[in-house]
């Protein structure tokens, strides 16, 4: 088995759309090891806290355990509104087994427009002559998506950090713990998906607390966390005291 760790929670909208779209246009498609854990965490609830992405791929990880204990040596964390061709994602899968280290399965990431989008996802169409919005390539934005990681480096770094609350900066943190504990992540060439959705624009989101409190932190990785006793302090986690 391996596992697929999606952080997902309902919106009874348009993600829920996108989601629905892709696990049966994509994920469903697949060769039939990948399993799929898609939710959130018990922290989540009632509806109107803020969603946890940490906490939901944590949650993940541990149903999958409960489900096949002892029995997944790599996981795929995938966002619930990305793909990538899935020979890119098979080929991340041998990187990540054959190195031990945490291997991307793309370079970039494109962002596909509203219009193609809704296209899509309205009328169950194939994915073909995307509508692109935007193109990332810088490391520091293209963490996240789709990415496959060891288990033995899952366990070594501790899962994701869940004092980053929503969304912003846990996918660079875990990236960078990775990076020292299991040596620099590796990519497959190619382009990971993003479907459109609505989303808070950049001002909007860097005036909330909770991003700034995410973003003070990933500060704090990044300056501080240079080898694994300064992560560890980073990290400030009792699992690691010993």
């Amino acid at each position: 088995m391996i596992p697929v760790l999606v952080p997902y929670r309902g919106d009874n909208g348009w993600r829920d759309d996108i989601w629905t779209y892709l696990k049966a246009t994509y994920w469903a498609q697949l060769r039939n090891d990948y399993t799929v854990f898609a939710g959130h965490s018990s922290l989540d609830n009632p509806p109107e806290t803020v969603f946890s992405r940490s906490s939901a791929i944590n949650t993940m990880a541990h149903r999958a355990d409960l489900q096949q204990p002892d029995d997944w040596d790599v996981a795929v964390i995938a966002d619930a509104d990305t793909w990538v061709p899935s020979h890119q994602l098979d080929d991340a899968v041998i990187l990540a087994r054959r190195t031990g280290r945490l291997a991307f399965a793309f370079t970039s990431v494109i962002e596909l427009s509203e219009h193609y989008t809704k296209r899509l996802v309205e009328t169950n169409g194939d994915r073909v002559w995307p509508d692109v919005e935007r193109v990332r390539t810088a490391e520091i934005e293209t963490q996240s998506s789709m990415l496959v990681v060891p288990r033995k480096l899952w366990d070594r770094v501790g899962g994701f950090d869940e004092r980053f609350i929503g969304w912003g900066c846990e996918d660079n943190a875990f990236a960078h713990a990775a990076t020292i504990l299991g040596g620099s992540p590796l990519r497959i060439e190619g382009a990971a998906f993003h479907l459109w959705h609505p989303s808070a624009d950049k001002i909007t989101r860097m005036m909330d607390p909770q991003w700034r409190a995410n973003h003070e932190l990933w500060k704090r990785y990044a300056n501080e966390a240079t080898c694994e006793c300064s992560l560890r302090k980073v990290q400030g986690d009792a699992r690691f005291s010993s």
